[in-house]
């Protein structure tokens, strides 16, 4: 409850910004899309195609940058004994779950509603890619939230440094249209993995066989692993000093 009061309340539309925030986005490929004309993408509406990569492109986003400066504006709740360093982060990272499956069911159900049709394909697919993807972000937030400690600067360096995945991450294009000489270099991004396997679940209509569960997997896994063992290592120095150097 507290995660959630500082995520939404200074913003005057409260929770309708978790379905606005990715709204405003989507509508905006949306006008882009019909100015250079209106078509279906690789056999999908155009709104439901952008709907589906940014949602599952936001949860990246969100988990992983709000992890930033979380463990120090958590600091005086260390003080109690059952508040551990790592629980902030849980908390945050529970909530942009919760907030994720909400903005998805809501925005694609609303496109639905409004004529744009789709056939359901496979929902624990879904569910699959969605909580592989939730776990990678994880550990990048644990990684985020420990070196923007170590580094202050790092705060600001971060969002900055994401942004590119945007463009490469096959949120508004689809991996078949991409040249064979090109696509080895962008399915190195494992959100491309998570975003086209999301599709693909979703619908029966959307196909893709660039795509990799292992890779999506074998990147989660490593992330956790990299993001938890960090944290661990420094978890002492960011509660008692703040921002420290490495040694």
């Amino acid at each position: 409850m507290r995660e959630l009061k500082t995520r939404f309340g200074r913003f005057k539309l409260g929770y309708l910004w978790a379905v606005m925030d990715p709204l405003f986005t989507i509508s905006a490929l949306c006008l882009i899309r019909v100015a250079m004309g209106s078509g279906k993408i690789a056999g999908l509406e155009f709104p439901i195609f952008y709907a589906s990569g940014m949602l599952i492109y936001k949860l990246f986003g969100s988990i992983g940058t709000a992890t930033l400066g979380l463990v120090e504006s958590n600091l005086s709740l260390m003080n109690y004994q059952r508040i551990k360093p790592m629980d902030p982060i849980i908390a945050r990272t529970i909530l942009e779950i919760i907030i994720g499956a909400a903005a998805m069911a809501t925005i694609l159900g609303g496109l639905y509603w409004l004529g744009f049709e789709f056939e359901w394909n496979d929902t624990l697919g879904v569910i699959g890619v969605f909580l592989l993807m939730c776990a990678f972000s994880f550990g990048i937030g644990c990684v985020f939230a420990t070196v923007g400690l170590l580094f202050q600067e790092f705060k600001k360096i971060a969002p900055i440094v994401i942004q590119p995945l945007f463009f490469i991450s096959a949120i508004f294009f689809s991996t078949n249209s991409i040249p064979e000489h090109l696509l080895p270099y962008l399915l190195w991004n494992p959100i491309l993995h998570a975003v086209e396997l999301g599709r693909s679940t979703m619908f029966v209509e959307y196909h893709c066989s660039h795509a990799s569960w292992s890779y999506l997997a074998g990147s989660a896994l490593i992330s956790v692993a990299f993001g938890l063992s960090l944290f661990r290592l420094y978890r002492r120095k960011l509660v008692t000093s703040g921002s420290v150097k490495l040694v």
